[in-house]
């Protein structure tokens, strides 16, 4: 339909669908438009960096880096919520400095239902 120079108005509480086949979206909460523009550009503005992790060692020493926002530890993967979205590959660096054995580095994209939860309730500027 795009192709065809057609828009489809599609309403979903389902934000993995909203993700798989909107190019654009608007979110709305309580009323109101938080967010409006085009996927892409919305997950790229409200990007953080979460890296999934599989390893052998002790990463302990993350616990108090500066780059480091929170540490999860899941059982078998240990989730890393960096403060920089550009700093997962300082971070792969420095778990390599440090002789930690990766058998997984995962950065994982902000999903559309997380920036919804993160604007959520809040007073919006520049939508």
């Amino acid at each position: 339909m795009k192709s065809k120079g057609k828009v489809v108005i599609f309403s979903t509480h389902l934000m993995e669908f909203a993700e798989k086949m909107c190019d654009s979206i608007a979110m709305i909460d309580k009323g109101k438009i938080i967010l409006n523009g085009k996927l892409s550009e919305m997950k790229e503005k409200y990007a953080s960096k979460n890296v999934s992790l599989n390893y052998q060692g002790n990463i302990s020493f993350l616990n108090s880096h500066p780059m480091i926002e929170s540490i999860e530890d899941y059982g078998n993967t240990t989730g890393i919520k960096l403060k920089n979205e550009n700093s997962d590959q300082e971070l792969l660096k420095l778990l390599m400095a440090n002789n930690i054995s990766i058998k997984k580095f995962n950065v994982d994209e902000i999903s559309l239902h997380e920036i919804f939860v993160l604007l959520a309730g809040k007073e919006v500027a520049n939508v």
